[in-house]
């Protein structure tokens, strides 16, 4: 794998996987922070916030366990396959990790009368 095809890839897969999950998320996470937010001003600039962290914190994952990558030699397959791998596991994490801090966030602003709620609703539905 060249220098600048390997610098793509280690650049574009994070950065990509982000926006994937901003997209995936971000209607069910304006309908949220409506609601905890009382406003759509608030809310908007909430959903903003949070889109801008799930998506750089993959590509901060992968940037920061990179290895530079002309310390591989050309056609080094061993090289190619730990940057691929690599690559791949700490996108997985930052994912991991952005979306888990803003469910933990936003979870702590959800009144304790709802969630006591939909958990009765739902030992009733169980029952």
């Amino acid at each position: 794998m060249t220098v600048v095809l390997s610098l793509i890839f280690e650049w574009t897969v994070p950065l990509f996987a982000g926006l994937f999950v901003v997209r995936y998320l971000k209607n069910v996470l304006w309908r949220v922070l409506v609601d905890l937010c009382g406003t759509s001003e608030r809310a908007e600039f909430w959903v903003r916030i949070s889109a801008v962290l799930i998506a750089a914190t993959p590509l901060l994952f992968v940037l920061a366990t990179s290895i530079n990558p002309v310390a591989c030699s050309t056609g080094d397959l061993i090289c190619s396959i730990g940057l691929l791998r690599r690559t791949c596991i700490f996108t997985l994490l930052g994912m991991l990790a952005a979306v888990g801090g803003v469910a933990v966030i936003v979870g702590r602003y959800i009144p304790r009368e709802a969630r006591a709620a939909r958990a009765g609703s739902s030992t009733a539905r169980a029952a």
